[in-house]
């Protein structure tokens, strides 16, 4: 069946308040790409729908996530 292909990125930036206090301001975004994965159903040689891409492999949409970690 078709591979399955799924790209995660995160961006962070670190910042420091203190000597004791830092900070750090991410964004990770799941699946960049928004690329479906399909799920190739019947392994089964002599079954008809052997090879027939049925469903997807679990397809998540693309998700945006911000977040902030302070350290002290």
């Amino acid at each position: 069946g078709p591979p399955i292909f799924n790209f995660d990125a995160k961006l962070a930036k670190g910042i420091k308040f203190s000597e004791r206090i830092n900070s750090q301001l991410f964004m990770e975004a799941l699946n960049v790409f928004n690329h479906p994965n399909w799920f190739v159903g019947d392994q089964n040689i002599n079954s008809p729908l052997f090879g027939k891409i049925t469903s997807n492999a679990g397809f998540n949409p693309r998700e945006l996530q911000l977040g902030l970690k302070v350290s002290f």
